[in-house]
């Protein structure tokens, strides 16, 4: 078998607060995430044959070749996956969040896998700490979605897969050795609802400035307008807040 390395997508789904799930409720979802993978896959029109998934207990790992399109698989697949995971989430007698990484780069064949540093890293976004507080946030929210640098660069910001780019929050990723930037999104948001409170996904947010709670609800002593752009969140000035609010009054 040859060792050279081949371009590859690589995705990888995880459940999140997995540990706190029984065993009956853990098969569960995984049967409920594997049949919403196959579904995503037959709408996006993408063979078996050009996609290897691989089972990681709590979630899984896709490697498309190099043959299929990023775009189709950041717009038809994603799209599909997350629709039937919204619908599955309504549902679900113990509804479960998702945290899905995006990233791609070389592989070398190995036995009957493939094995590369894009594999670990994609598996690092994953466990990115700010998509694990926005979702821990964002109960309404099924699906966060975390993408490389690259895959932003390349691929999001020329809107492949019909993303909106600013939609995405830049975030830090510093987990185990480590220590780079990605990009966050919530599918159906228009923009990333960053927890305000101390230590939390405000924190990771690449360019964030430390402000108090007093500098986010005021702004030179004038009490701001509140708009909800979705579920327990809102905007106050150009700060993102989680409710419950009282909303009204304006500038004073």
């Amino acid at each position: 078998m040859s060792t050279e390395a081949l371009h590859h997508l690589v995705v990888v789904y995880d459940i999140q607060g997995s540990a706190g799930l029984s065993n009956p409720e853990k098969i569960v979802a995984r049967n409920s995430l594997d049949e919403c993978c196959t579904a995503a896959l037959e709408t996006a029109a993408i063979p078996a044959s050009q996609v290897r998934v691989k089972d990681l207990g709590d979630g899984a790992m896709l490697q498309f070749g190099a043959e299929i399109a990023k775009s189709r698989v950041l717009g038809a697949w994603l799209g599909a996956f997350h629709s039937r995971l919204r619908r599955a989430y309504e549902r679900a007698e113990r509804p479960v969040q998702v945290r899905l990484a995006v990233h791609a780069g070389e592989l070398h064949p190995s036995l009957n896998e493939y094995t590369g540093v894009a594999l670990d890293f994609t598996a690092r976004l994953a466990d990115a700490p700010a998509a694990k507080r926005v979702l821990g946030a964002t109960p309404s929210a099924p699906l966060a979605v975390i993408v490389s640098e690259v895959i932003y660069d390349q691929v999001v910001r020329h809107r492949g897969g019909s993303l909106e780019p600013s939609a995405f929050s830049r975030i830090k990723l510093q987990v185990k050795e480590t220590d780079a930037t990605a990009w966050l999104y919530l599918p159906g948001w228009a923009r990333v609802p960053m927890p305000q409170d101390t230590g939390t996904a405000e924190d990771d947010a690449v360019g964030a400035i430390p402000r108090t709670t007093a500098d986010r609800v005021r702004d030179g002593g004038r009490q701001q307008d509140i708009t909800v752009s979705g579920g327990n969140v809102g905007v106050i000035g150009e700060a993102t807040v989680n409710g419950p609010f009282n909303v009204g009054g304006g500038p004073r």
